[in-house]
This record gives C-alpha cells, structure tokens and sequence, in this order.
C-alpha cells in the first residue's frame, strides 16, 4: 500500500485548504519546513523545476508574515529558473511580479505564478 511521506501529505493539505480556511501562520512555516524536506530529497534537484517549490515556500513565507524570508525564497526562486538553458518569459514574470510585490509589503494574498497552479509536486 502506497503512503505518503510525512512531508507531503502536509504540502498537500495546505495546498488543498489555502484558499478554503484562514491558515495559521505556524502551519505554513511548517509547510515551508516540508517543502525543505521535499527538496533534500530529490535524488536530482538540478533536473527537477526546483523554482516551483521556492516560489510556492515564498508564498507560504509571505503568508506567514516572513517578508524578509518570502523574499530572500523568492530570489531562490528566480536563480533556479535562471539556471535552466530555456524558460518561459511569463514564468519568469509571474516570479519577478511576486517578488516585487513582497518588497513592496503589499496586502493580501499574491496571485500565484502559472509554475504554482500548473505543477504537481
């Protein structure tokens, strides 16, 4: 029987619950805690599109209220889309636009980039 690591079952209820109920700040840092997990165990983090687990752990960062951290993880972000030969232009886009409005300290919730709603972990 297939089971779920511990770390993305928790990635999977944010995800499911984000737009649903207002999450504590302390439940997406833990999930920024298992996205972490989640990448240091891909066996080959320099072929996976590891840009869409920064931008989503910005997210969650931002949510929590860690701007400096959302932005810091946002920049990752950015680097890692960077080191792949081709990119799409609106991916690198949608990460630039959130990572400016996270230095703007804007309110509510960012729209996530095409690379958070297209993508499965």
């Amino acid at each position: 029987m297939y089971r779920d690591k511990p770390y993305e079952a928790i990635i999977g209820v944010i995800r499911s619950h984000i737009d649903v109920i207002d999450i504590p700040a302390e439940i997406y840092r833990l999930g920024v805690q298992a996205y972490q997990r989640l990448i240091g165990q891909l066996p080959y983090p320099e072929i996976s599109d590891i840009y869409i687990y920064y931008n989503r752990m910005a997210n969650w960062y931002w949510h929590a209220g860690d701007i400096s951290k959302a932005i810091d993880t946002q920049q990752k972000a950015i680097e890692a889309l960077k080191s792949k030969k081709h990119f799409p232009a609106r991916e690198m886009a949608a990460l630039e636009s959130s990572l400016t409005q996270y230095k703007s300290h804007t309110t509510g919730k960012p729209r996530p980039s095409s690379s958070t709603v297209s993508s499965t972990d």
